[in-house]
C-alpha cells in the first residue's frame, strides 16, 4: 500500500509524490520526464543522481496536469481522485443524470448542481475518463468549457482537456465501443465579471 498522506515535494505545495511508484526514483536510468514535460508553468524539475525524480523549482498551481501525465500514478493533487465517480441512482427506467465536470475557478453558485469540481480539466487523464465510462456507460460526461482557459496560467490556446478527449475518442474507435456518448467538451461560458 502507498503511504498516506504522500510526502509533499515542497512543504507549501499541494502536489504529493509516492516515491515508491515514481519510475525515475525507482529506476534512475529510465529518463521519465512525463510530469516535468506536462507542467504548464515549468514548476517541476528533473533531479539527477540516486535521488532522481521530480522536484519543485517554481510555484506549483495544483492543476494536476502532471498527475494526468504520470504513467505510474506516482503523483497526486487534492481534488483529482483516481477513483471513478459513482452515478447517483436513477429513477427506474430513467437514464442516469449526466456528470458535469467543472473548474474550481468557477464560483460555486455558477456550477451545475451535482457537478464534479476539479482543479483543472487538464488534470483529467484519458484513462480516468475511460474509467468513468466503464463505471457508468449510460451516463454522459460533460466537461464544461467556461471560456477563460486562455487567460488562465495553466490554460493555453488549446483547451487543456483536448488531448485527453482526443485520446478517448481514438481508444473508443479502436475498440469499437459506443457508450451512450463519449465525453465531450461543452461551451458553457461565464460572463467575464463572474470569473475569479
Amino acid at each position: 500500500t502507498r503511504p498516506q498522506p504522500w510526502p509533499g515535494l515542497d512543504p507549501g505545495a499541494r502536489l504529493r509524490l509516492d516515491p515508491a511508484a515514481c519510475l525515475s526514483r525507482r529506476y534512475p536510468g529510465t529518463g521519465c520526464r512525463s510530469c516535468v514535460d506536462a507542467c504548464p508553468v515549468g514548476a517541476l524539475a528533473e533531479v539527477g543522481g540516486p535521488s532522481s525524480g521530480p522536484s519543485l523549482r517554481g510555484d506549483c498551481l495544483g492543476c494536476g496536469r502532471c498527475v494526468a501525465a504520470c504513467p505510474s500514478e506516482a503523483l497526486a493533487v487534492p481534488g483529482l481522485s483516481r477513483a471513478p465517480v459513482a452515478a447517483a441512482p436513477a429513477r427506474p427506467g430513467a437514464a442516469p443524470a449526466p456528470l458535469a465536470i467543472d473548474c474550481w475557478r468557477v464560483p460555486w453558485a455558477d456550477s451545475p448542481a451535482g457537478a464534479l469540481r476539479v482543479p483543472c480539466l487538464g488534470g483529467l487523464s484519458a484513462t480516468w475518463l475511460l474509467e468513468q465510462l466503464a463505471e457508468s456507460p449510460q451516463r454522459p460526461l460533460t466537461l464544461l468549457d467556461r471560456g477563460f482557459c486562455t487567460a488562465c496560467p495553466v490554460g493555453g490556446a488549446i483547451h487543456p482537456a483536448s488531448a485527453a478527449l482526443a485520446e478517448v475518442g481514438r481508444t473508443l474507435a479502436t475498440l469499437r465501443v459506443s457508450p451512450a456518448g463519449p465525453p465531450r467538451l461543452v461551451q458553457f461560458p461565464l460572463p467575464p465579471e463572474r470569473m475569479d
